[in-house]
């Protein structure tokens, strides 16, 4: 990278808190100043001053004086900037893999970040109460949420912190017609306080459907995932469940697949529990100023092409 040294310990330490704060600046605000600059990178200003000449003589980035107002980022390469962090990556907790709509997202999500040069660690599992939790807390050392709309906001009216930082299209969380009701044969009154109905309480979106279609059953402890085996061995009566690549088990049964439809609901969005958002906690700037960067077309393109089955998704 021409005249900079990213293997001075200094410079290198310099060019990298640099980089970190610079990805975390939008284009067209203040950079910060020399003097906080000087007390976050514990080096002089001449270093700094060096350092951000080397920055705009690589065209790493752009920028320009406004006499008694400061330094304006006009343009910044993140790809060159995040070469000043070299063991640096994101990490994204997402649900359980079991469907195609998130294999597709996370497969989308990083190939998105790829053009950026940017390596994601993708962590599945927990339910969106731990995930967020995890993002919220101050030890974390992840980056971001994917959810649905309806948990990221439910969460975000008691955690101010989490923000919503990127919204997908319609049925990216859960496709079209993808949310059902697997009932065993014979049940015809869903409000009757007899049904043992599977519920996981680590879902938000599993837990607030079920209660909301199912409002006087007897509530037996699930894991989402284990939903149709549940039923099959006759330990739960029914339970909300989404197409999964285990709906293969549910033929030829006693298992009937119903389609959860907006007018089974009266107090649940199905549009927002069927959107998918990426959350992460506010105090995050990097990482909410990268998603603002990120190809959200690309993302969706390779979620589509998952789905309908035209490639096979690297998870």
């Amino acid at each position: 990278m021409g005249a900079i040294n990213i293997f001075s310990s200094k410079t290198a330490h310099t060019q990298q808190k640099l980089a970190e704060i610079l990805l975390s600046c939008k284009i067209g605000d203040k950079i910060p100043t020399f003097s906080f600059l000087h007390d976050e990178l514990k080096v002089g200003t001449g270093t700094i001053q060096s350092a951000l000449k080397d920055f705009e003589q690589e065209k790493i980035i752009k920028l320009k004086a406004q006499p008694h107002y400061g330094t304006i980022l006009i343009s910044k390469d993140i790809k060159k900037l995040w070469g000043f962090l070299p063991n640096r990556h994101l990490v994204g907790l997402f649900p359980e893999p079991l469907s195609l709509e998130m294999r597709g997202l996370a497969m989308g999500i990083r190939e998105a970040l790829n053009d950026l040069n940017i390596p994601l660690v993708i962590v599945y599992g927990y339910g969106s109460a731990i995930r967020f939790d995890r993002i919220l807390s101050k030890k974390s050392k992840e980056d971001f949420v994917v959810s649905s709309l309806a948990s990221a906001k439910d969460r975000r009216e008691i955690s101010p912190k989490l923000k919503i930082a990127l919204k997908f299209n319609s049925h990216t969380f859960y496709k079209k017609d993808g949310l059902l009701l697997l009932e065993k044969q014979g049940i015809e009154n869903r409000l009757v306080s007899n049904i043992r109905v599977g519920l996981d309480d680590s879902s938000y979106d599993q837990s607030i459907l079920t209660k909301e279609i199912y409002p006087n059953a007897e509530y037996i402890p699930v894991k989402y995932s284990n939903v149709p085996f549940e039923i099959l061995n006759q330990n739960i009566d029914c339970a909300v469940w989404h197409r999964t690549q285990n709906e293969k088990y549910l033929q030829k049964t006693s298992i009937d697949s119903i389609k959860i439809q907006q007018k089974l609901l009266k107090n649940v969005s199905l549009e927002e529990i069927s959107k998918a958002v990426i959350s992460v906690n506010s105090d995050n700037c990097l990482i909410i100023e990268l998603l603002r960067n990120i190809n959200v077309e690309k993302i969706q393109y390779f979620q589509k092409q998952v789905v309908e089955g035209k490639i096979d998704a690297l998870f």
